[in-house]
């Protein structure tokens, strides 16, 4: 660190590592090449800072099933992507307007994130970015403003319910969209 000059696997202000802002795979949609890469960068990282966390930095696609935010075509699996042995903790995203997620999709995302790391992978997780849009010059906006905040209060309160282990706006503004 610049500032500070200490080396960043010693920094003690550094949480978790994330090996790529939402890593994808499109030319290879059945998952092994990321699931390679996820193996293989991990574990470097590791080799050179065994005190920080790691981990995917991924949107939390899955790549079997139905339904929303399943059988992706990008080549991420969340279970297996965060299944691997040093991945240390679980990261997804939900910015609703984004992804086309209705706010039953969204909130069900949440839910089955945390379960699923909790449960089937057995590893802390976070909610790396979220987020909903309010357009400030939409004759509506007062009421995308409400709605943006109800919502944000239900998936706290989710976060809350289901124990996640942290969150992160990527999209919070007064009455705007950056």
């Amino acid at each position: 660190n610049k500032r500070t000059g200490i080396k960043y696997k010693d920094e003690p202000t550094i949480l978790v590592w994330e090996l790529a802002n939402e890593p994808r795979c499109q030319s290879d949609p059945s998952g092994e090449t990321l699931q390679a890469w996820v193996e293989e960068m991990a574990t470097f990282i590791k080799s050179i800072d065994g005190q920080h966390l790691v981990s995917t930095g991924g949107e939390g696609w899955y790549l079997e099933g139905a339904g929303f935010g399943h059988g992706a075509y990008n080549g991420q699996d969340f279970i297996r992507n965060n299944l691997a042995r040093d991945i240390d903790v679980c990261s997804f995203h939900i910015l609703k307007n984004d992804v086309g997620a209705t706010e039953a999709d969204a909130y069900h995302w949440i839910k089955e994130h945390i379960n699923d790391a909790h449960f089937n992978i057995n590893k802390p997780v976070y909610c790396g970015e979220l987020g909903v849009r309010v357009y400030r010059n939409d004759a509506d906006a007062a009421q995308q403003m409400a709605a943006r905040n109800r919502i944000y209060a239900d998936w706290y309160g989710l976060f809350s319910e289901r124990v996640i282990d942290g969150g992160g706006f990527w999209l919070l503004s007064a009455n705007s969209y950056l």
